[in-house]
């Protein structure tokens, strides 16, 4: 964007700009941009804006990544549930979409009628289940959850269910979330909370503290996230003595979504967790929650210090630690 803002300025100008400037963040950090090393690739977008334009129909109807950011996002999803688009399938590129339309299959349910159950070779035992779209099709047709093989969600020790909020401009991170299930004893909950981030190191070491009170600790998180933000905090703030629960918990962490994927489809359109967990009887206290919208609540809370904002996002993280051990428990059984 900036460097079609950039040629757009000096073609009303008629003077060359050679260098323009992104200014963002709350630091208002300063990315500097080259327009003419983008020449090649904006020429290609402005033909395929001018093709559009002068289209007698709109182009056709396809989400993508980015429509999680989209004003009209809700409009365009619900058009896409009525056409029972094939971009409706979160993980499907637009390469395989297209040769699938080559073959006359438009739809998610004209998907579903292509899987084709085959038992694999025994040479191929040792890799990677391929994943079957056509199989996730079904399930949205039959609404009903597939497996394929048995996955292997048994934990060798007490479940630590958790989950982090950040702020990814800053690489901040504000709040983590434990949940645990010990025993017969109810449902046991922390949140720790950052006011700023001179607080991320304390969130930290209570998280530790935590761990430490476990026998035999596992982590269990869905997605990479808190992979990440596991080995960041290691980098900043030191971990925790080798050979403790809380080293081995961190060095042997569970990605739930790593364990069932290929290997338990859903009747969702993707593999995320609230998708998963409502099909399985879970809901959010607030049903418009999301990570995008966590961000939002906590620059709010930010600029107003509301004491309900900030109940609302530890709410929500609460929420999302209690749907992964709610779909853990149900997967397992």
């Amino acid at each position: 964007m900036a460097g079609f803002e950039a040629l757009v300025l000096s073609k009303i100008s008629g003077q060359p700009v050679d260098t323009a400037k992104i200014i963002h963040g709350d630091n208002w950090a300063e990315l500097k941009v080259r327009p003419g090393t983008l020449l090649r690739e904006l020429s290609k977008v402005i033909v395929e804006i001018r093709r559009l334009l002068a289209a007698a129909s709109p182009p056709d109807l396809v989400l993508n990544r980015h429509c999680p950011e989209c004003q009209f996002r809700d409009d365009c999803r619900k058009k896409a549930i009525e056409k029972d688009d094939l971009s409706l399938l979160s993980g499907l590129t637009d390469k395989e979409r297209t040769r699938l339309n080559g073959r006359g299959i438009f739809t998610v349910n004209q998907l579903s009628y292509t899987f084709r159950p085959r038992r694999r070779a025994k040479r191929l035992a040792a890799k990677p289940e391929k994943y079957h779209h056509s199989l996730r099709a079904l399930a949205l047709r039959q609404q009903k959850i597939h497996f394929i093989g048995s996955p292997q969600l048994r934990i060798n020790g007490t479940p630590v269910f958790f989950d982090v909020e950040s702020l990814p401009d800053l690489d901040f991170y504000y709040l983590v979330g434990v949940h645990l299930e010990i025993g017969d004893e109810c449902p046991k909950d922390h949140s720790l909370w950052a006011d700023s981030l001179s607080d991320e190191r304390r969130i930290w070491s209570d998280f530790l503290a935590i761990l430490s009170t476990i026998e035999k600790p596992v982590l269990v998180h869905y997605g990479s996230f808190e992979k990440k933000f596991l080995r960041k905090m290691c980098d900043r703030y030191g971990s925790p003595p080798e050979g403790t629960a809380a080293a081995e918990a961190i060095a042997s962490s569970l990605n739930l979504l790593s364990l069932i994927f290929a290997k338990v489809y859903f009747p969702s359109y993707g593999n995320g967790l609230k998708e998963n967990a409502r099909f399985l009887g879970f809901e959010w206290t607030d049903t418009t929650a999301s990570g995008l919208q966590s961000i939002v609540w906590r620059h709010l809370w930010e600029e107003s210090n509301d004491s309900s904002l900030q109940e609302t996002l530890i709410a929500y993280n609460k929420d999302d630690c209690a749907a992964l051990s709610w779909a853990h428990r149900l997967i397992a059984t």
